[in-house]
């Protein structure tokens, strides 16, 4: 539920409880309070001035220590107090711009600032006097375990530990990215730290070491994903077989009676039988939604089953790497091979459905279609300008789509008669998994640019890649509840938070309303990134401007989808200073800062 009453529509940097109960949320130049539990808010600090200079700063975080007792973080004048009737200047002498990115109290005249670059810092006289204790990091959280323990995360030098005061300083081991944002500990004493590239890890020797916190399937490559729409999803990876029943959240191996390690296909018959295909022209079955499996009967080769498919009547068909297609109609019983005017026989991608239609995707020969269960196939490639298939996907209304190595997702609207490119937003890489939702949206999985999704059948596309660690997909899946699940390489899966699927009107997953993100990094040198949101297709100009008013770029310009959308900034021919980058999309206008700093 929205809490926004009294809140002007602009980027919320830190929110806080104060002693008494109070909410405190910081905005760009003010902090507004609500004192009935966010249902209002009011204007509570404004305009942070340095008055013996007459330089503003902007907030960026607040602590309260006690009732009346303030400190607010701000992106040029350091550290700010606010006495009760004044804000009192507790700045470092020796820096001329210091942007707070951290604070740590340990009593009201002790603590610790972060600055930007510029280390930590520690005063225990209010800030008459302050000790470097770790120069050249940009720290992001600061954590106080005891007198002489100290435990900080950095923006791009991992996780800092001290057990002397801050005398000195060790590297944290076991954290595999120096991208660390946040940390935090619970009552019996686990530490646990957030990244920007492998998720959550956690630490019980106060940050001596750190492991991986998993939902079972950390560090392990998904191959494919299947579901039986209801009470559970099974993940093939290069490991076996991992089964969950929470949808998605947590997942457990479930191997008993599957041979091979490696396990690259999957999919769910009507009664939710599982099959698992896997090397060596193996394909297993399970009665039990995994607890056990058995080999079913095998053709000869040695071919590896890189797809399975059913169709309504149960009967399972499945495409190998060098043999083509096979089709067993007693559940798995024996198995025939299929390919009459199959002209290639690495089959990649197949989808099964009624009245005897097959489809199949293959690598090199393109897009094959049967009408009579398999027993003979028709290419059907016109206007298909990539042959190397490695995935199929059908929406509600019949529309087909193909996913291939080197030219993004093409369409069909006539049963593969004729293809067109649906490309607009996706990125020059081999997308290799497609899923549709009920409400057909569908999703792209890109071998190494992340996951992008379609609200217009692929006419155009938006990156959706927040909170994933890696961008190299190998499966999608959507669940009966309508969230996506993600099979990576190396990291295991991951689900989206909401649905993407239409509620009341409104698509959830897509901006409500138009905004302007910060750019980051902040300051940045050469080449920084800025994000803006569209609630809906709109005709957008991303101008930047020199703080004389000068233009100095168009970043974008033109007609853009509803979305998330990224853009590149490169300033390597420009000079070190402020820039103001402006964004015009509808009846929508929005101004951000960046610096840049060489």
């Amino acid at each position: 539920m929205a809490a926004n009453s009294g809140l002007p529509a602009e980027d919320v940097y830190d929110i806080t409880v104060s002693p008494s109960n109070e909410i405190l949320a910081v905005m760009e130049d003010t902090v507004y309070r609500s004192t009935d539990r966010g249902a209002t808010w009011s204007t509570y600090f404004g305009r942070f001035v340095n008055y013996s200079t007459g330089r503003r700063a902007s907030a960026r975080l607040m602590v309260c220590i006690n009732a009346g007792s303030f400190f607010v973080g701000t992106d040029t004048l350091g550290l700010l107090q606010w006495t009760g009737s004044a804000w009192n200047d507790l700045s470092l002498p020796v820096y001329p711009v210091q942007n707070t990115t951290a604070f740590l109290p340990v009593t009201t005249s002790w603590f610790y600032q972060g600055l930007e670059n510029y280390g930590i810092w520690r005063t225990t006289d209010s800030g008459t006097n302050w000790t470097a204790l770790l120069l050249g990091v940009t720290p992001k959280a600061i954590l106080f375990r005891s007198p002489n323990n100290l435990v900080v995360a950095t923006a791009g030098n991992g996780v800092r530990r001290s057990t002397n005061g801050g005398a000195d300083w060790s590297v944290a081991s076991g954290i595999p990215t120096p991208a660390t944002t946040d940390l935090t500990y619970t009552s019996d004493g686990t530490l646990f730290v957030s990244t920007a590239g492998v998720g959550v890890l956690a630490s019980t020797d106060i940050g001596a070491t750190w492991s991986r916190v998993s939902n079972g399937l950390a560090d392990i490559s998904v191959t494919s994903l299947a579901t039986d729409g209801a009470s559970f999803v099974v993940a093939g990876t290069q490991g076996g077989i991992y089964r969950s029943t929470d949808g998605g959240t947590s997942f457990l191996p479930c191997n008993d009676g599957v041979v091979p390690p490696s396990v690259l296909s999957l999919a769910v018959d009507g009664g939710g039988t599982v099959l698992a295909g896997s090397n060596g022209a193996r394909v297993f079955r399970s009665n039990t939604h995994g607890d056990s499996w058995q080999p079913l009967a095998t053709w000869t080769g040695d071919s590896v089953v890189q797809v399975l498919a059913v169709n309504p009547s149960d009967h399972y068909f499945a495409g190998t790497a060098a043999s083509g297609v096979f089709r067993s109609t007693n559940r798995g019983g024996s198995w025939t091979q299929l390919i009459s005017g199959l002209t290639t026989l690495d089959v990649r991608a197949l989808i099964a459905g009624a009245s005897n239609v097959v489809v199949a995707g293959t690598w090199g020969g393109g897009f094959f279609r049967s009408t009579n269960n398999g027993a003979s196939w028709m290419p059907a490639n016109a206007g298909l300008g990539d042959l190397q298939i490695s995935a199929l996907a059908a929406n509600a209304s019949n529309h087909l789509f193909a996913a291939t190595r080197l030219h993004g997702v093409f369409r069909s609207t006539n049963a593969g008669t004729l293809w067109t490119a649906a490309n607009e937003g996706l990125p020059v890489s081999a997308v290799v998994s497609l899923a549709v939702t009920s409400s057909n949206v569908l999703f792209a999985a890109t071998l190494t640019d992340g996951i992008y999704f379609s609200t217009d059948a692929g006419a155009s596309w938006t990156a959706v890649n927040s909170g994933l660690t890696t961008q190299e997909i190998r499966a999608l899946l959507v669940t009966s509840t309508g969230r996506v699940l993600a099979g990576t390489y190396g990291d295991g899966v991951f689900r989206t938070l909401g649905t993407p699927t239409e509620a009341g009107g409104t698509t959830i997953g897509l901006p409500t309303e138009a905004s302007l993100e910060l750019n980051y990094p902040n300051p940045f040198n050469p080449a920084t990134t800025i994000r803006f949101r569209l609630p809906d297709s709109r005709r957008v100009l991303l101008e930047v401007f020199s703080c004389t008013g000068q233009r100095v770029g168009v970043l974008a310009e033109g007609e853009r989808c509803a979305g998330v959308h990224e853009v590149h900034f490169d300033a390597s021919g420009l000079s070190s200073g402020i820039y103001f980058y402006r964004l015009q999309a509808g009846n929508f206008a929005a101004t951000k800062k960046a610096v840049l700093l060489r």
